[in-house]
């Protein structure tokens, strides 16, 4: 059971004045659109994954540049017209070999191929017009030139040579980004691969006490191994699937419940529509007819989250050491709905020991989360947070509630109070 408490501070970012938000158990973010609640959630996620797949990430980079290698060898070998060539299957094979062992176990296979092309690369082999494409090739792209003498051969031989060199300095600098786990390169990593724009200028996250980056440095979470965010999810579940998992009993009884709500089943089938990965996604639903099987993009729009739930378990994707983050669950859900799905998140909790973190709008979900956690013994683990809007400019400060949520309904009569005003307004008109 992972007992840390997380905690994000983020200042003067975007609509966001300032939030320092702990997560323990279950967070609940409330305050209006454009109040920065997704931006916060985006950001737990960013600090979680990236630093957990910081060495991945590294190592990705230098197989990138190994397949830019690939690529240029095999392209030269089919301008060339070899007798042998690397053709786009062959380099496709390539490369998925080499995302198999990774770049360090692949150099030896790196250099087999790139021999392999330099022993079809001789006088029978090659025209002379193949010969003058190889020369002037290697001194425009590589800047490798010889005398009038050499011939295409040799200058292919010097291009051998600066091949190893380039890769063995890609695993060079790999290693040397690993070792250091330096922040420039985790914020780099973060603009790489999140939809981010600007890294907040003033931003901190700890793992109990412990702070993820400081001096410099990038440390590492130990009790919490990714983030999984709950509207984004299709492909990785249809990846998950591949994998064999055993689901423990406490899972079981969360997708029971979950069974038991939707009356169906979900299934992910062998692809059918050439649609999306969604396609493969099926809800069975229980009738008194029989059942009825229909893909989970044309069922209610209810159902997706509750199917998304429901894959999750089943496949191993949530587990104890897990953050998941869910952007308004109560989207499409009926009031009843509301608070099943809040049972299940509550069970997730405890059960599980995995945390969660919730942007709503919703006053049933807000309401039945705190309510069941008291019933459950988790609400000492719980904390709801509201954004209030700053007097002088259009940013939020996020006030810490701890279990109370008087000030969360506050900000939703507001609504209430303007419904009424319209009211008395149109009964002027009249």
């Amino acid at each position: 059971m992972n007992t840390s408490k997380y905690e994000l501070v983020i200042k003067d970012y975007r609509a966001i004045k300032e939030a320092d938000i702990t997560i323990e158990g279950i967070t609940v973010l409330a305050g209006p659109n454009g109040a920065g609640k997704t931006t916060l959630a985006r950001w737990f996620g960013y600090m979680v994954n990236s630093s957990n797949k910081y060495e991945y990430f590294c190592r990705n980079e230098a197989i990138t540049e190994v397949e830019s290698m690939l690529y240029e060898i095999s392209r030269l070998s089919m301008a060339l017209k070899l007798r042998d060539q690397i053709t786009e299957s062959m380099r496709k094979d390539c490369n998925a070999e080499l995302r198999s062992v990774g770049p360090d176990a692949y150099k030896e296979k790196f250099m087999e191929i790139v021999n392999f092309i330099m022993h079809s690369i001789t006088k029978e082999n090659l025209s002379p017009q193949g010969d003058d494409f190889l020369k002037n090739h290697m001194k425009q792209r590589f800047n490798i030139s010889g005398g009038e003498d050499t011939d295409g051969q040799e200058m292919f031989s010097k291009y051998i040579d600066e091949i190893e060199k380039n890769y063995d300095n890609i695993l060079s600098e790999m290693h040397d980004k690993i070792d250091k786990r330096s922040f420039d390169k985790f914020k780099e990593i973060i603009r790489r691969h999140y939809p981010v724009g600007q890294f907040p200028n003033d931003i901190s996250f700890c793992e109990d006490d412990n702070k993820l980056f400081d001096n410099g440095n990038l440390g590492v979470l130990l009790n919490l191994k990714e983030a999984v965010f709950l509207d984004t999810l299709e492909d990785e579940l249809i990846d998950a699937e591949k994998e064999k998992y055993e689901i423990s009993e406490k899972n079981e009884a969360i997708v029971s419940k979950i069974r038991e709500i939707v009356n169906g089943d979900f299934t992910i089938e062998k692809e059918v529509f050439p649609i999306s990965s969604m396609s493969r996604l099926f809800y069975t639903q229980n009738t008194k007819n029989g059942k009825l099987k229909i893909p989970l993009f044309e069922a209610a729009a209810g159902i997706a989250p509750m199917a998304n739930t429901y894959k999750l378990l089943v496949s191993g994707k949530l587990t104890g050491e897990s953050l998941l983050i869910i952007d308004e669950p109560e989207l499409c859900l009926h009031p009843q709905w509301i608070v099943e799905y809040a049972k299940i998140l509550i069970g997730i909790n405890k059960d599980m020991g995995a945390k969660i973190l919730i942007s709503t709008h919703n006053p049933d979900m807000v309401a039945a989360l705190q309510t069941i956690a008291r019933k459950e013994g988790v609400l000492n683990t719980m904390r709801f947070y509201v954004a209030t809007r700053c007097d002088d400019e259009m940013r939020y400060v996020y006030e810490d509630l701890g279990q109370e949520i008087g000030k969360i309904f506050d900000s939703f009569n507001i609504a209430l109070s303007r419904i009424e005003e319209y009211g008395i307004e149109s009964e002027d008109d009249e």
